[in-house]
């Protein structure tokens, strides 16, 4: 059994809906435990507020095939801000249209694993390295790794190194955000 038929038989098997609503959830509820840490009562209530809304929200996702009509209308109703135009339509259409038979490469980009998975690994990745070293220091080289993974041109990896390196340090200029320092690396702050 090949690489590529395992991350398939996942592929098939797991739902990517799911998976995500109980990361969030976990997430959420890290965020509720971790804000009653806080030393100063009023920096608690945004986390505590936000991560609520998400739990519940989350547990509603969840358990929508199980609720009670008026409450499953409001959760599940589609709720559309924008109309879809009719090339995405017609695009939809036609991939419905192929065969279930036909193989198809979970890469785009023709890697040896699903771009999912490449995703969720090099966001893991962000946030150790991020937790190390720092997250100023591993914004750029997310972008950059992320980028050459989807074979984005040179030019335009470069912009959007560009891009990261003066956003991070937006935030830590303009916000006064410590994002420069890292747990184990640069713990006194690379600027």
């Amino acid at each position: 059994m090949s690489i590529e038929s395992v991350f398939r038989t996942l592929y098939d098997r797991v739902n990517m809906e799911y998976g995500l609503l109980f990361l969030m959830l976990i997430s959420a509820s890290y965020m509720i435990w971790e804000s009653f840490n806080f030393r100063i009562g009023q920096a608690a209530t945004f986390p505590r507020l936000t991560a609520g809304f998400v739990v519940i929200g989350t547990i509603l996702l969840l358990l929508r095939p199980i609720l009670p009509e008026p409450i499953y209308s409001f959760v599940a109703k589609d709720a559309r801000a924008l109309d879809v135009s009719e090339d995405f339509e017609e695009q939809t259409r036609e991939e419905e249209d192929t065969e279930p038979d036909e193989v198809t490469s979970l890469s785009t980009v023709d890697r040896p694993i699903p771009d999912a998975v490449f995703t969720t690994l090099a966001a893991i990745g962000y946030v150790i390295g991020g937790y190390v070293a720092g997250l100023f220091i591993m914004t750029p080289i997310f972008v950059a790794v992320y980028t050459s993974w989807f074979r984005v041109e040179l030019w335009v990896r470069g912009v959007l190194v560009a891009i990261s390196v003066a956003i991070a340090y937006a935030f830590l200029t303009v916000l006064n955000v410590s994002i420069d320092e890292g747990e184990f690396l640069f713990t006194g702050g690379l600027l």
